[in-house]
Order: C-alpha cells, then structure tokens, then sequence
C-alpha cells in the first residue's frame, strides 16, 4: 500500500488540487501513482483559524446532516442534488475502479448502492475543515453499519474527503468526494 501524506499551508494548495482532479488526464496519472482513497486516509490538513471558522464548520455540519438524513433514508436524488453538475466521486473498491463522474451519475451511482439495503446508519465526525476562497474542503471520519455474510450488521469505519465549492447563492456544494473503508 501506498501512503502519501499532505501537509499544506500554501493558500494557493485548494486551487492547484482542483485543477488536478479536473483534468482527467493529471486524474489518472494521479490514481496511476497512489491508490486515491489510500490518500484520502492519510490526507492531513491544517485546522481552519480566524473569525470565519465557526460560520465555516457550522456550515459543514449542516451539509453533512442532509447527505446524511438523504443517506440513511434512501433519497439518491436528493444526494445528487448536493454535488455541482461536474462533480466527481472517487469511491474505493478494487484496482479498475472507476471515478462517478457528474450530478447524474453521481444519483445512479448513490441509488444503485442504496437499493441493496445492506447500509444503514451511516455518520462523519468532522476532523477539519479549511476555505480557500470559494472552495473548501473537510477531512471527517465516517461510520457505517453493512450487512455481513451472516445477515447481521457490522459497524465499518473510514474516512473521506469532500471539497466544496460556493455557489452564487451562498450555499456549499461538494465538487469532489474521495471516501474509503478501512480494511
């Protein structure tokens, strides 16, 4: 397993990491070197200071309880809802996994997921948030209760990674979303 760890204090880092994750070719040269939700895990990133903090975390919270409440209610529409149209979900899986790319197929990939029903009571617990300008991105811990091979359920945990990106309107929505599960 790869490990790569990012500490940055750069204000120009969010700019520079959007501009990779948005070119499809700098995408794959990235995947191709590091297993991307490897990377998600071992992210680290510099706690959120100044007066805007809070505004910031509290806005954080409150996205994450409607993905959550849409999650653990089974509404992929309303998911899709919460990602820019040329959003980009990196989910973990085995090697050849493909980036969900786009709101739509962003709501197919959360439907098809969902309808199996063998995931419930999904939570995050924010480790970090930081703004840089009209992006921002959060580093949480995540759990989640899949059914096993037994029909009962196991508690699972990972971690993820979601960069958002502010609207017109003044809302938040998640323009890239990395998670994983640890083994």
């Amino acid at each position: 397993m790869t490990t790569v760890v990012v500490v940055e204090d750069d204000p120009t880092f969010l700019t520079r990491f959007c501009s990779i994750v948005a070119s499809d070719a700098e995408l794959e040269l990235f995947a191709a070197v590091a297993d991307v939700a490897s990377c998600a895990a071992t992210l680290v990133v510099l706690a959120v200071g100044g007066a805007g903090a809070e505004d910031l975390r509290s806005a954080m919270e409150a996205d994450n309880a409607r993905w959550l409440a849409a999650f653990n209610t089974n509404a992929p529409a309303v998911l899709a809802a919460m990602y820019t149209t040329d959003a980009i979900v990196l989910p973990p899986g085995p090697a050849g996994t493909q980036p969900v790319n786009g709101s739509q197929a962003i709501g197919k990939f959360w439907e098809d997921l969902l309808k199996i029903g063998d995931r419930k009571d999904h939570t995050w617990e924010i480790v970090s948030v930081q703004q840089d300008g009209q992006y921002a991105y959060q580093v949480a811990r995540l759990t989640l209760d899949m059914r096993n091979k037994n029909g009962g359920f196991t508690n699972v945990s990972g971690n993820t990674l979601r960069i958002f990106e502010r609207q017109p309107d003044g809302t938040w929505l998640t323009k890239v979303h990395i998670f994983n599960r640890h083994q």
